[in-house]
């Protein structure tokens, strides 16, 4: 699958490239993250039973498995999810062009972690925060095994057996980034679903 992805992004690049950003969505990430990053609003104590389910409803629509949900302390987590490919654009996890073209040629995987806090001391209201981590899966490094005939050998370089011993898997994520688009895009549809069921936030 991830071959013929590769082929569709060569193909579209030549057309003068595999996605088409905004004149805005041109400027460096660093400054697009930071103003996506913002994803914390409040709400009523009143409003904590609606707010938690559209929290649970939100993220099964975005295809994500619920791992966790804990009423009671605020958390909720998700299982990780598989990044979709360029070839794949019917799923919309990722944002920008730099992202599909990561999730295309990379083993990648997204899961989200959502917060619901008690806001600043002295305010009667809670707090939501969104958390997403973009992981990528890894091989373990190549270690060269015996030495036959004076020349050195890696065949058994896949999982080698003291690595296997120890529990280590011949995948393994590694943490990358956060996903401050997604996170965005997660806390405003939290909003819009909650605002749906209640008046507005106060």
């Amino acid at each position: 699958m991830r071959t013929y992805a590769l082929l569709f992004i060569l193909f579209a690049s030549v057309l003068g490239g595999c996605h088409s950003r905004p004149a805005d969505d041109r400027a460096s990430d660093a400054t697009d993250a930071e103003q996506a990053q913002d994803t914390a609003f409040n709400f009523h104590p009143d409003q904590y039973a609606v707010v938690h389910d559209s929290i649970v409803a939100v993220l099964r629509d975005m295809g994500f498995r619920i791992a966790r949900e804990d009423y009671r302390f605020g958390i909720i987590t998700t299982f990780p999810k598989e990044a979709p490919t360029a070839a794949e654009f019917w799923i919309d996890d990722p944002t920008t062009a730099r992202q599909h073209q990561s999730d295309t040629l990379n083993a990648q995987r997204r899961s989200v972690r959502v917060y619901v806090e008690p806001a600043q001391q002295g305010q009667p209201s809670y707090s939501l925060r969104v958390e997403v981590l973009i992981e990528r899966l890894q091989l373990p490094a190549r270690y060269l095994t015996h030495s036959a005939t004076g020349q050195l050998s890696s065949e058994y370089a896949g999982v080698p057996m003291h690595l296997s011993d120890r529990g280590i898997d011949g995948l393994y994520p590694q943490p990358l980034d956060r996903d401050p688009y997604l996170e965005a895009r997660i806390s405003q549809a939290i909003r819009d679903q909650a605002l749906a069921q209640v008046d507005p936030l106060r």
